[in-house]
């Protein structure tokens, strides 16, 4: 019967600490610049926490509900608030500039004591844009250079009817 206690008393504060385990995630969805970033936090307590999408490795932008389109380098004021539940959603707007071929994301969440971050990841762009760029301008170039033959034809076709026939008579 004394064995009880003691393990009792190792089961309450693991369960106290798993219930208060907080967590924080990033999900980007999108390509090519253009992201839908999901931010979940797990176990925060209630209240507004101030966001930022930390991007290295690349200029961003992201869209702010109350003053719009901001540099990703400040943060979104009470960008994520929560009433104590266990799991908190909140969805922002991301561009990326320049469309660098990687860049690194994470989310980090602030309020007046404390800072969390969510684990960084490595985003590879997949960017077709400049593959199309090229049969635009191969198509651009064979309409001129049709448009510029069939010029130059009309022209030697004026000039022939000038010409004496051969071997009518």
């Amino acid at each position: 019967m004394g064995l009880k206690w003691p393990l009792l008393a190792l089961f309450i504060p693991l369960a106290s600490a798993s219930a208060f385990a907080q967590s924080l995630a990033l999900d980007l969805e999108g390509e090519c610049s253009e992201y839908d970033a999901t931010l979940t936090a797990v176990g925060f307590e209630k209240g507004c926490y101030d966001v930022k999408l930390d991007i290295a490795q690349a200029k961003a932008e992201v869209l702010d509900p109350g003053e719009g389109w901001k540099s990703a380098f400040y943060y979104i004021g009470s960008g994520l608030c929560t009433d104590g539940n266990e799991t908190v959603s909140e969805k922002f707007s991301l561009v990326v500039a320049g469309q660098p071929d990687s860049f690194s994301a994470r989310a980090v969440l602030r309020n007046d004591t404390k800072q969390w971050s969510s684990a960084a990841h490595e985003v590879s762009q997949r960017c077709t844009q400049d593959l199309l760029a090229i049969p635009v301008a191969l198509s651009i170039i064979l309409v001129l250079l049709i448009a510029i033959a069939i010029h130059l034809n009309w022209k030697f076709i004026k000039h022939a009817s000038k010409w004496p026939s051969w071997g009518s008579g």
